[in-house]
């Protein structure tokens, strides 16, 4: 009987001491990142990618921003907007911007910004910060839309080759001024303004997948009475 109390005292202390050995559980991977538009090539670097399927197809696309200011003639800079970086780090100059020339003249605006392909998964979050010029800025106060698109099954980049479709984007995560206020609590924003949105219906896996911002305008153009500019700045990715 001795033997066995002792021979179960022993296996006890073994599993404890094998239970505290036990190392710790491996931290999930953090796939976080931030993007704040230092320039134009360091982002594209990154990942960034841009496509203006914009018909008739003008001459911009997504560019770096120039605060209003004058050449050494004493020309007004174009383009130039008069505001700065929602996160002045650098110049204040730094944010990416899209305009009224992604068309020719006028037609259906459809300016595209993807994000570099990153690991996703439900929950996940993604922040930004967007806006367009004061009000009285240009002669006629015109009204801007942007939506936030999820690729949930691809990171190809696919949006398509028309300024209707939206390739492998079928997600649609926030549509901004879809009714094209031009003024308003509804319209688009007039300083920066911080959206957050939070990735769900995917399939439960984590893959990598794209996001894209799409400056969409019906009617767009400089004579088709919508969209003048729009800003993005310091969009982050957060890993939850």
């Amino acid at each position: 009987t001795s033997s066995l109390i002792i021979a179960s005292i022993f296996s006890a202390v073994v599993i404890t001491a094998c239970s505290k050995d036990a190392a710790p559980p491996a931290a999930a991977p953090n796939y976080t990142w931030n993007e704040e538009f230092d320039t134009i090539a360091n982002s594209f670097a990154k990942g960034w990618v841009a496509k203006n399927n914009s018909r008739p197809l003008g001459y911009s696309t997504w560019n770096q921003a120039s605060v209003v200011g004058l050449d050494s003639k004493g020309k007004a800079i174009i383009p130039s907007y008069p505001f700065s970086a929602q996160s002045a780090v650098y110049s204040g100059k730094d944010f990416i911007m899209v305009d009224q020339n992604s068309v020719d003249d006028a037609g259906t605006i459809s300016n595209w910004l993807l994000s570099p392909a990153t690991m996703m998964k439900n929950g996940d979050q993604i922040t930004f910060y967007t806006r367009t010029v004061p009000a009285g800025f240009s002669t006629t106060d015109v009204p801007e839309r942007m939506q936030v698109r999820l690729s949930p099954n691809s990171s190809n980049g696919d949006v398509g080759n028309s300024a209707t479709s939206v390739g492998d984007f079928t997600t649609l995560m926030l549509d901004i001024n879809p009714t094209y206020a031009v003024n308003g609590t509804t319209a688009f924003p007039r300083n920066w303004q911080k959206y957050t949105l939070t990735i769900s219906n995917l399939p439960p896996t984590i893959q990598l997948r794209r996001f894209a911002f799409r400056y969409l305008l019906e009617n767009g153009g400089a004579t088709g009475g919508r969209g003048f500019c729009a800003g993005i700045d310091n969009v982050t990715f957060i890993s939850k």
